[in-house]
């Protein structure tokens, strides 16, 4: 075996030389509690570097979260605006100044949203005056009807000035007084007291007795008008006085007729429907009374 001293005395070679330095070291003490003490030392773990990454973790979440939280400028949407006056297909409208306008025919859905007052003459009887409110009016033939949507309208006719509120209709003219002669009653027939009433008249309209025929198809015509079908009981009406012209009831048939036209506002067709009356019942004793509920009609403001 070599002699250690050597190698600390007179190294000559490099490992020599690293074991002559190692030796030169003092040896340091045991610290108090022998190996057990440094063994332990030497066994805990390292903190600074998990305390490190956590703290960039952290720096950089908080990064991403402000980024987040930065607000985005998105262009404000231009909301649409509705027009003030869209009319349907077929009117007849026009503008006479900045804030009036005149319709003599059709429908007009008005959006008034200044506050300015519009005005719309509605034919010459009917003037309708609003600021920031949504109405429809339409002119026909037999007057003029006005519904409001939104707010509420100022109405000024011959008789005066009403206020319509949202939800409320109003009509021009006012349906006329009707005398309670000339209101049509029921008539007796098999079918009164089926459960299948409406069939059982339809069943008998085409029957080969003239009479239970034209009493039948009247009778029809009642109870679609009490059922609210309008058009079929002016259908069967029709039908009947084309069957049975100068049949026994073609006068309650003609009245029938023009008081459903006058409830329906057709006030044009129940004029034509009065004077058929007249020339067609000329013996009849309400025919001085039809001759002048025509005539209140045709003089309807």
């Amino acid at each position: 075996m070599s002699d250690p001293r050597r190698l600390i005395e007179a190294p000559s070679t490099p490992a020599d030389r690293v074991v002559a330095r190692a030796a030169e070291v003092r040896p340091n003490a045991l610290p108090a509690g022998g190996w057990a003490a440094v063994m332990k030392r030497a066994s805990r773990p390292r903190v600074l570097p998990l305390i490190a990454l956590s703290a960039a973790s952290i720096a950089a979440g908080i990064g991403i979260s402000m980024m987040a939280a930065r607000p985005t400028t998105t262009p404000p949407t231009q909301q649409r605006r509705i027009p003030e006056v869209q009319a349907e297909a077929g009117a007849a409208w026009g503008r006479t100044s900045d804030d009036e306008l005149r319709l003599t025919k059709g429908r007009l859905q008005i959006n008034r949203e200044g506050s300015t007052r519009l005005t719309l003459l509605a034919t010459d009887d009917v003037a309708i005056q609003t600021s920031r409110s949504r109405f429809l009016a339409e002119v026909t033939d037999d007057g003029v009807s006005i519904f409001v949507q939104d707010g509420e309208v100022q109405v000024r006719t011959r008789t005066g000035v009403k206020t319509i509120k949202t939800g409320e209709k109003f009509v021009w003219p006012p349906l006329p007084e009707i005398p309670s002669q000339l209101v049509a009653g029921t008539i007796d027939s098999e079918c009164m007291d089926r459960s299948d009433q409406l069939g059982c008249l339809e069943a008998l309209t085409g029957s080969s007795d003239a009479l239970e025929a034209e009493v039948s198809l009247f009778e029809l015509g009642l109870l679609r008008s009490k059922q609210g079908d309008r058009e079929g009981a002016l259908n069967a009406w029709r039908d009947s006085l084309n069957r049975f012209p100068e049949g026994s009831l073609h006068p309650e048939v003609r009245l029938a007729m023009l008081l459903e036209l006058i409830r329906a506002r057709r006030f044009h067709d129940a004029t034509r429907v009065a004077r058929e009356f007249e020339s067609s019942c000329v013996d009849d004793p309400r025919r001085a009374q039809v001759e002048q509920l025509r005539k209140s009609i045709q003089a309807a403001p």
